[in-house]
């Protein structure tokens, strides 16, 4: 299922700004979900059924949550249980209340890897609606994993996996070991790459290749 998550507040422009460049991408949701704070006004209430109005004229269904911006974790946890279920995200990041925006964001980063390729982020100036950018949130998360730690074995084998796989191949353990000898030991390797293809992030083809599990998907 396609969908789309915005946090909703006193402007309807930048979702609607997000609505258009999803249909712009061809990526029309199927499913929208709209965060609202339970501390909402008139000005809100009003948005709100614009919103309603426009999106039933699409025939986009639409699910309101109402979550305590203060309360940081629950409002996480709400708003990943809504999206697990899309294959695909348009993740409206320009308004709303930012308690709420980081709820958003660190929902999607809480997604399973495979799924940050087809996760989208939108983000404009505020008051510029010419300013719209899209980001991948597979960019995003890649680099993060980068930033966890240099000396992290774990994060540093994806790098390298990575990199090997963005010149069009699969990642040997010569490779890996090649650039990590000083480093670990050949035994400390082949566990951390055991254990990072259980947990999904790289696979592992029938010639000992590994390849990271977001990009060997979208080959």
């Amino acid at each position: 299922m396609k969908g789309m998550v915005a946090a909703v507040g006193f402007d309807e422009r930048p979702f609607l700004h997000c609505l258009l460049e999803a249909f712009r991408r061809k990526s029309v949701p199927e499913k929208a979900v709209l965060l609202v704070p339970i501390t909402k006004d008139k000005r809100n209430e009003t948005v709100m059924a614009n919103l309603k109005d426009l999106l039933r004229g699409f025939n986009i269904d639409i699910e309101v949550k109402e979550l305590d911006p203060f309360d940081l974790l629950s409002s996480i946890a709400s708003v990943y249980d809504s999206i697990r279920e899309f294959e695909e995200v348009v993740a409206c990041l320009s308004g709303g209340m930012r308690a709420l925006v980081l709820a958003i964001y660190t929902a999607l980063l809480s997604l399973p890897m495979e799924v940050h390729p087809n996760v989208k982020l939108y983000l404009e100036i505020e008051g510029d609606p010419t300013s719209g950018k899209v980001y991948a949130l597979d960019e995003i998360s890649s680099h993060l994993l980068g930033l966890y730690g240099r000396k992290d074995v774990r994060a540093r084998i994806i790098e390298i996996v990575k990199k090997v796989n963005e010149e069009g191949r699969g990642a040997t353990f010569s490779d890996i070991h090649k650039v990590l000898k000083k480093e670990r030991s050949k035994a400390t390797i082949h566990k951390t790459l055991e254990k990072l293809v259980e947990e999904g992030i790289l696979v592992r083809n029938g010639e000992g290749e590994y390849y990271l599990s977001w990009l060997k998907k979208n080959n």
